[in-house]
């Protein structure tokens, strides 16, 4: 009889223990982590775009996104800082001219209302955030009362103004019938401020008033389709009111709400058929697939209390596929930041409304020793892959010291440790090197490349991420490096170009780092990197012809590229003065402004498009009388189909060009990167962190051994 009670008595204390480990996992959740505990639009959503139903005061990122739902031109400066390489802060939002926000200055002069919206329509009995900005002068925090009526009823908020600043607060305006026609905003501030009813008129205090429609709602069954068949796609819908709209997850639709990251669209992806509850009157409708099909966009009159259909039929404007290219992006993170709720299906929702298909996603720590996304790894592609695209679990090794990030495809294995250089974690020293790591990637047949590069190329390795990138590129570990990702182009391409004239063969990539669980970031397969497998898509072929450079990378324009016949990462052997044949062309959705052919990091040919910027084509033989590597670019102006860039932007893989036995030797980039090398060497010896001495200096004599090729290129180049 004691030891059943004994045992049962253990028990209980276990669950107790369980308990309160659980709470005290959830009480620390995002302790820590880059992620504000009070943003409210942070996440993904499968909800729709839900009002937010706090008053204030709100984070600065939080009146961002609440902001970029409306429609209007302030987008582009409102996400100045998204667009710029993440260089430039947030934009004093006071200075900008942004519809519907209602404005009020506190100073010692009083109350004043310096902005208000010109007219609102409002859903019935729906709760409409109303942006206020409150700017305190005074020296001094006040207590602030804003009370709103729409008709005779609406909501009374309080919250404190910084002394100095300017808070962001909403008011949620909540119509309950049709026939108000003017909502009437009072606002007071001070330190007693009665919490019941409107203070004294000695308070400081200013009333304001507005136009409003209050309109019933109507519902919307969306079907997007190719060739008769539902089709996932990236769908725009904004209605009457001026605000964007979503499923809302009540009808069973599986969509995905999100924001694009350098215009600030808000979208969702669906995977073909749904349902929009939506305000009476003309809604727009907008469906994208990836960047080989033509955007659609309707304009479709909402009934009240009716339900209208509407089909968007998607057609291709170009099929890479059927000539075996297949697009890929190399660095997805389907959950980070702590922020564990997508799934497998979330993904492939997305994967297959951009019609990527190959999706390279994270197994990655972040900040500390979490590591994301483990339990997907395989080894091998996913099962709710399909004959086209292709979802499969690799790996970010992730150095938060002197190397810099790496992403791993077409692993068998991970390859541990996951990342280095952490403090507080099991993994604190800058060891092993990226080398090391990048070597276990490619004995199992994997590829490593360099993520994210940097965003201003200097001669110093600082100004860059991908600082290790040189060694391993020299000691045959790495393959590729992206040059397109959330990094600037203008900085990964000099670089790339410096790498690839000192006679090192480095293949093109494209990573988005998307983290699919946050609302506003980058989009999977905005940027993207096509490689031709030559037959059907398999995941050894697509990650074997990556690793050859059999590629070209693009946030839009579709490029084809030949010389002489062969296909990027292709080597002919020539002798002195003969000329070779360019063929190069480019089709875009996005307007382009010139086809350029570049010949070891200079432009040697260029051609512009047709009027509307989306066809350019250009053939021309170059004389040859080096070693060389020949690769096409193009250029052209941001568009709001750029879904992760500020310009569009594509490039190939190079053709490499021997001659006469010899192949690119530039002398001035070997000194260069000699130089490189001696850097990180000081880095190392002076700030880099190991258990030990013989670790440090094996990484010194590591990266000797690599300084010693830039040698040879320095003494024998030309």
């Amino acid at each position: 009889m004691i030891a059943p009670m004994i045992a049962k008595r253990l028990g209980i204390l276990l669950g107790f223990a369980v308990c309160l480990w659980w709470v005290a996992e959830i009480s620390t959740a995002g302790r820590n982590l880059p992620t504000p505990g009070d943003e409210y639009t942070f996440e993904t959503s499968r909800q729709g775009f839900q009002p937010v139903n706090y008053p204030g005061p709100l984070t600065e990122l939080d009146m961002v996104r609440i902001l970029l739902r409306r429609d209007g031109d302030f987008h582009l400066p409102l996400t100045v800082s998204f667009r710029r390489w993440r260089r430039a802060g947030i934009p004093e939002l006071w200075d900008l001219d942004l519809p519907g926000v209602l404005k009020i200055r506190l100073n010692s002069s009083g109350l004043e209302v310096v902005a208000k919206p010109d007219r609102l329509r409002l859903g019935l009995r729906e709760t409409y955030n109303l942006p206020v900005m409150l700017r305190n002068e005074l020296d001094q925090t006040k207590d602030i009362k804003i009370i709103a009526t729409v008709g005779d009823i609406g909501p009374t908020d309080r919250w404190t103004a910084s002394a100095g600043r300017v808070t962001y607060a909403l008011l949620n305006l909540r119509p309950q019938s049709l026939e108000p026609r003017e909502a009437r905003v009072r606002v007071f501030a001070g330190i007693d401020i009665p919490s019941e009813g409107s203070p004294p008129e000695s308070r400081i205090g200013s009333t304001t008033r507005f136009p409003i429609e209050v309109v019933s709602w109507g519902r919307l069954r969306v079907r997007t389709e190719e060739d008769g068949a539902a089709v996932a796609a990236r769908v725009y819908v904004r209605g009457s009111d001026g605000l964007a709209y979503a499923p809302d997850g009540r009808a069973g639709d599986a969509t995905l709400s999100r924001i694009t990251w350098t215009h600030g669209d808000y979208f969702y992806y669906s995977r073909g058929e749904h349902e929009i509850r939506i305000p009476e009157g003309t809604a727009s409708i907008e469906a994208v697939r990836g960047i080989e099909y033509k955007p659609v966009k309707h304009d479709v009159e909402v009934l009240a209390g009716e339900t209208t259909a509407v089909t968007i039929k998607l057609e291709r404007t170009s099929h890479l596929a059927k000539r075996h290219w297949y697009g890929g992006d190399l660095h997805t993170h389907v959950n980070y930041n702590d922020h564990e709720f997508m799934t497998p299906e979330d993904i492939q929702t997305q994967v297959l409304g951009e019609d990527l298909n190959y999706a390279n996603l994270m197994v990655a720590n972040s900040s500390g020793p979490q590591v994301h996304d483990e339990q997907y790894f395989e080894g091998r592609p996913h099962k709710l892959s399909d004959p086209t695209h292709i979802l499969y679990w690799g790996e970010e090794m992730r150095n938060n010291g002197p190397y810099g990030h790496m992403c791993f495809t077409g692993l068998k294995q991970l390859v541990k440790p996951l990342y280095t250089g952490f403090s507080d974690t099991s993994y604190p020293h800058d060891y092993p090197p990226n080398h090391v790591q990048a070597w276990g990637a490619k004995q199992q047949g994997g590829v490593a490349s360099y993520a994210h590069p940097g965003y201003s190329f200097t001669s110093d390795p600082q100004t860059m991420s991908a600082r290790e990138m040189p060694v391993d590129l020299a000691l045959g570990s790495v393959d590729a490096m992206d040059v397109m990702s959330n990094s600037n182009e203008d900085a990964a391409t000099p670089y790339w170009y410096r790498l690839l004239n000192t006679g090192l063969r480095c293949a093109i990539s494209a990573g988005t780092d998307s983290f699919t669980n946050r609302r506003h970031h980058w989009i999977p397969g905005g940027h993207r990197v096509y490689v031709y497998t030559g037959d059907a898509l398999n995941a050894g072929d697509w990650v074997e012809n990556f690793r050859k450079g059999r590629s070209f990378a693009t946030n839009g324009p579709i490029l084809r590229f030949k010389v002489n016949g062969r296909l990027p990462g292709d080597e002919l052997k020539i002798s002195s003065g003969d000329r070779i044949r360019v063929e190069a062309s480019a089709t875009s959705l996005v307007p382009m402004k010139r086809l350029e052919i570049v010949v070891n990091g200079e432009v040697v040919a260029s051609e512009e498009p047709r009027a509307d910027g989306s066809f350019v084509q250009l053939t021309k033989e170059i004389p040859v009388a080096e070693g060389s590597w020949v690769a096409a670019r193009v250029r052209g102006d941001f568009h709001r189909y750029l879904v992760n860039d500020t310009d569009l932007y594509a490039h190939t893989s190079p053709v490499y060009l021997t001659v006469d036995g010899k192949g690119v030797s530039r002398r001035e980039d070997g000194q260069f990167f000699v130089a490189w090398v001696d850097q990180l060497i000081s880095r190392v010896q002076d700030k880099g962190r190991f258990a030990s001495e013989e670790q440090r200096q094996e990484v010194v004599a590591l990266f000797k051994k690599a300084r010693a090729y830039y040698e040879g290129v320095a003494a024998e180049g030309r």
